[in-house]
């Protein structure tokens, strides 16, 4: 049996809202990120959500992102891609790497699902389903 901690991680696109540090430090820690200003031209200043649901969905990418809005996307429900928000958006870069850090296993198995779903991702590891 394979130890899931040792598996591949999934690819991950990261919204602007995350910032380079937080995505610099998870990269660290393991996540394997693309970060939306790497794929656009002026740092991705002017990209949609409806692009950004898109582009994860057209590569096999879940996303990452402290905007809880992009849920309510039309392109978010036809995409088939899961979307890991935080609870709060006003998180520091710190409780944000440790947040995302502390739920890595249940959002690297939702992920690999590939599940057209909304999860909250909380303090202490807790990571909610949303509909």
């Amino acid at each position: 049996m394979t130890d899931p901690s040792s598996a591949q991680p999934p690819r991950f696109l990261a919204d602007r809202c995350l910032g380079r540090v937080t995505i610099d430090r998870l990269r660290a820690l393991g996540w394997d990120i693309v970060r939306l200003g790497e794929l656009h031209s002026n740092d991705a200043q002017t990209t949609s959500d409806e692009e950004l649901v898109t582009i994860a969905a057209a590569n096999g990418w879940a996303i990452l992102t402290k905007d809880k809005r992009i849920r309510y996307q039309p392109s978010f429900h036809s995409a088939g891609t899961p979307l890991f928000a935080l609870s709060g958006g006003g998180v520091s870069i710190a409780d944000t790497v440790e947040r995302f850090e502390q739920a890595k296993d249940r959002i690297w198995a939702a992920a690999r699902a590939g599940e057209a779903q909304f999860w909250i991702v909380y303090e202490h590891g807790r990571v909610e389903r949303r509909a």
